[in-house]
């Protein structure tokens, strides 16, 4: 899943050059792009240049059948569809012939790509597009912040889709309203960090909906975390290999997973049997007694902090390294998460815990 990581200047030079790209194959102000595929770090260099040259994205689910992407390309008037491959590629494809569309190009991430198709263009060729050399980063500066930013579209379960419009602004004011919380997370249990000092997140929550785009996306870079994408099409034992290599920091996630983790490790100490199995359990205990004294920021009383400390390194270290072992914080949203999923996490990986982040 790993691969070779992106120092930030490089990044800059990246997102430049396709942005530059974007401009010679007539994206404007205003111009709608639609991003059409799973979290990655082609979906990000796409999203941060439709951004500099103040062009508005489209965020498309790719799980949405052929009917539906084509719906949300249409009704936006995007211009260009930047798509993951050629699954994606084959549901928005008729549109490039349809009278009633804007869509004239579409762009492919998948630069093995080789279908011969009209209009279709690879990733890596727009960042060579020079024809005509912006100043992108003169052109970023004049962003205004009331210029619409993004269209997310909802998911339609009560009719056609509708268009959210989210200016700059919009994001912009979230970033600073949780930009504290997280940075007052992520100096949770100074002891878990990282030798090298490099701060560790894992997308994977569709970077099309709102949360992870605001709080896995755009936060998470702008706090300097480097970002990790987790395995296309993968299933939650996937998943949790990718946790687990990638030893995130932070993790971001929906109720569903968080219940997941709670289920995994209860079912490990039901397998147990004799001390392994008291132990467990009086460790669990004692977790639950430090609840009451961590909702409410007060120090643990020293003959139960002891044993805490005990039960920590016999058995619920154990349990953290379920994630890698690295985790200080988390951040839980979408729905609501059950206080015995939220207690769980509490005692269990924020023993130093100050203040924990629910959305």
């Amino acid at each position: 899943m790993v691969g070779k990581g992106v120092e930030l200047a490089d990044l800059q030079v990246m997102v430049e050059d396709f942005a530059n790209g974007l401009k010679n194959l007539g994206i404007n102000d205003n111009d709608k792009v639609a991003i059409i595929g799973a979290n990655s770090r082609k979906w990000a260099i796409s999203d941060y240049a439709i951004a500099h040259i103040r062009a508005v994205s489209v965020p498309v689910y790719p799980t949405l059948i052929p009917t539906q992407s084509q719906y949300v390309v249409e009704h936006s008037e995007s211009k260009i569809a930047i798509v993951q491959d050629e699954v994606q590629l084959d549901k928005v494809y008729p549109l490039i012939n349809d009278a009633n569309s804007n869509l004239n190009t579409i762009i492919i991430m998948d630069d093995e790509y080789s279908g011969g198709k009209d209009n279709v263009i690879n990733f890596g060729d727009v960042f060579n597009m020079k024809d005509q050399v912006h100043d992108i980063r003169a052109l970023s500066a004049t962003v205004q912040e009331n210029d619409l930013l993004t269209l997310i579209y909802t998911s339609g379960t009560t009719g056609n889709p509708k268009g959210v419009m989210l200016s700059h602004a919009n994001i912009c004011n979230n970033l600073l309203s949780i930009d504290d919380n997280i940075k007052a997370a992520m100096e949770l249990n100074p002891e878990l960090k990282p030798a090298d000092g490099i701060e560790r997140f894992v997308s994977f929550l569709p970077i099309s909906h709102s949360f992870e785009r605001v709080g896995g996306h755009y936060s998470i870079f702008s706090q300097g975390t480097s970002i990790y994408y987790a395995e296309m099409n993968f299933t939650p034992e996937i998943l949790f290999e990718n946790i687990r290599e990638v030893r995130p920091t932070f993790l971001t996630a929906v109720p569903r997973i968080f219940e997941k983790i709670h289920a995994k490790i209860l079912d490990s100490v039901a397998s147990m049997t004799g001390i392994k199995k008291k132990l467990a359990d009086w460790s669990i205990s004692v977790g639950l007694q430090t609840v009451p004294y961590r909702t409410t920021n007060r120090d643990l009383p020293f003959v139960l902090g002891l044993k805490y400390k005990i039960a920590d390194k016999l058995v619920l270290n154990k349990f953290r390294a379920a994630l890698g072992g690295k985790v200080r914080a988390c951040s839980s949203g979408g729905s609501a998460l059950s206080k015995e999923v939220g207690s769980f996490l509490l005692w269990n990986w924020y023993f130093n815990y100050r203040r924990l982040w629910f959305n």
